[in-house]
């Protein structure tokens, strides 16, 4: 966990209220959804991950992981955003 910390420079209970435990991660995180996050399915159990995994997510997904709004913000920058550029700007790209 020190190691994430250090890399998103965030306090383990901030990874967990934004990463390990939202549905739009864990879905994927999840070991037993294929993912490389093994949670506790009961107490005492502990949380554990693949460290090298667990890296390359955090590299991969690091704006999903800053913006809270994720799915308004992709959407803004796939869809509206073309609109407003000129279409001969598109064409010379």
């Amino acid at each position: 966990m020190k190691d994430i910390e250090k890399q998103v420079n965030r306090k383990s209970e901030w990874i967990k209220e934004n990463i390990l435990y939202p549905l739009r991660f864990r879905k994927v995180l999840d070991a037993q959804n294929g993912g490389f996050v093994f949670y506790p399915r009961s107490k005492g159990q502990t949380r554990s991950f693949q460290a090298s995994k667990m890296a390359k997510f955090l590299d991969e997904n690091l704006d999903r992981i800053f913006l809270k709004n994720y799915k308004y913000t992709e959407l803004l920058s796939t869809a509206f955003i073309p609109c407003l550029v000129k279409p001969q700007t598109i064409l010379e790209r």
